[in-house]
């Protein structure tokens, strides 16, 4: 069970003790991603995470790393469209040591403009490796066509224009009066004692501000078409439906509904495309959510002589299965994703991102009983009610490939009628 205290500044720290376990998984999330930059200083967040370890008032680049790794222990750090984070993964009695140097990296950075310089270099490095991905091309095409325009539709890297444009005095900015002034959730799983852990995150980040709620521009979907020109073996192909942000009342039934239509081995979509028709080595669904809205989508890869057939067929599955729902296909997928979830609580790093994104998105952390609960009691009314409602609205589509074979949305649309 996890424990939760609040810190009068607005700081909270959530653990989860696990006591047949010898390590600590732990860390800061600032609920600030690249959602919450304008135009002009997306990729900032990013920048910053890549500044995290590379040196403070107190230690050097080298030092932090040797000082983790001289007790066996990791760090890290991501950023995604809704939060960032830095975290570490320890043994139990190194835990203090994890903490001293992660809130370090926070609260003592120097930012020196030559490590700036590097790192400058590196992202960009990143940036060009990402666009020699198809995978990474696509992803980033899909998520221009669902939210054009808006922050949720850049790159979470940023533009090569803006990293080349960044300086010190930026990421000191950012980090000081977004990240540190944002409702910071400090939390820890494993073998961790939940009042020792207190006092000490306490003693670091007691003194911060008062954090202040930080809102972004609540998205909209725009449903539009992207193609991207490759020269590349097959064509990559993403569709996506606006599904449920999270919250909604029905949200484990998509989840539900996503698993059973193309999120295993036994779904539909795998099944038929893949076993019985043998048109691609791999093909699924997906259900991502924010807190202002979410994606239900069809993701697949396939040669030119055969991308018509495999968009007819997601289509016609897609109609097929809001007429003839199985209740044990139903039932299959519950299980999967009630096994799942607690296969995930064995792992300290995997649970402490649980609780920590549990936090940031519900202000509290799950009862596992209580979602296996809602996962169990998911109905089939429930179910074509999300089939009805990602029809009903328009198609995004991402494609990427030889730009003569390339298909367009209305190839996969026009079997939906």
């Amino acid at each position: 069970m996890a424990e939760i205290t609040k810190l009068s500044n607005g700081i909270t720290i959530v653990s989860h003790f696990m006591p047949s376990v010898s390590s600590c998984a732990l860390g800061i999330w600032a609920p600030i991603g690249s959602r919450f930059e304008s135009k002009e200083n997306s990729g900032i967040s990013h920048f910053i995470e890549h500044m995290a370890f590379k040196g403070t008032a107190t230690r050097s680049a080298k030092q932090i790393s040797e000082e983790i790794e001289s007790v066996g222990g990791y760090l890290n750090a991501w950023t995604s469209r809704d939060a960032t984070a830095w975290y570490s993964r320890v043994l139990k009695d190194d835990i203090p040591k994890a903490l001293d140097i992660l809130s370090d990296i926070l609260l003592n950075p120097t930012f020196d403009e030559k490590e700036l310089e590097i790192e400058r270099t590196v992202i960009l490095q990143e940036i060009a490796q990402s666009n020699d991905s198809p995978d990474d091309v696509l992803y980033d095409a899909f998520q221009r066509s669902c939210y054009r325009g808006q922050a949720l539709g850049r790159p979470i890297l940023g533009s090569v224009e803006n990293v080349s444009s960044f300086h010190r005095s930026h990421l000191l900015h950012w980090l000081n009066n977004e990240h540190l002034r944002s409702e910071l959730v400090i939390a820890a799983s494993g073998y961790v004692e939940h009042d020792k852990f207190v006092k000490q995150v306490e003693g670091y980040f007691g003194s911060l501000p008062l954090a202040q709620d930080k809102t972004f521009v609540k998205s909209h979907w725009t449903a539009e078409e992207s193609l991207v020109d490759r020269d590349l073996e097959q064509i990559q192909f993403l569709i996506g439906f606006t599904g449920y942000p999270y919250g909604h009342k029905d949200w484990y039934a998509a989840a539900v509904f996503s698993t059973l239509f193309g999120g295993s081995m036994s779904s539909r979509l795998f099944q038929e495309i893949r076993e019985k028709l043998g048109l691609v080595y791999g093909i699924g669904s997906f259900h991502s959510s924010h807190s202002d809205g979410g994606c239900f989508g069809i993701q697949g890869a396939t040669t030119a002589e055969n991308i018509q057939k495999v968009l007819e067929v997601s289509a016609l599955e897609l109609k097929k299965v809001r007429e003839d729902l199985k209740i044990n296909e139903i039932r299959r997928a519950q299980i999967q994703l009630k096994a799942g979830i607690l296969m995930s609580l064995e792992n300290v790093s995997n649970r402490v991102e649980q609780i920590a994104r549990q936090m940031m998105v519900f202000g509290k952390v799950l009862d596992i009983k209580d979602v296996q609960d809602q996962i169990e009691s998911v109905s089939y009314e429930q179910i074509v009610d999300f089939i009805d409602n990602i029809l009903r609205h328009p198609v995004s589509y991402a494609a990427i490939g030889k730009k003569e074979f390339l298909p367009h949305k209305e190839d996969f649309t026009k079997f939906l009628i």
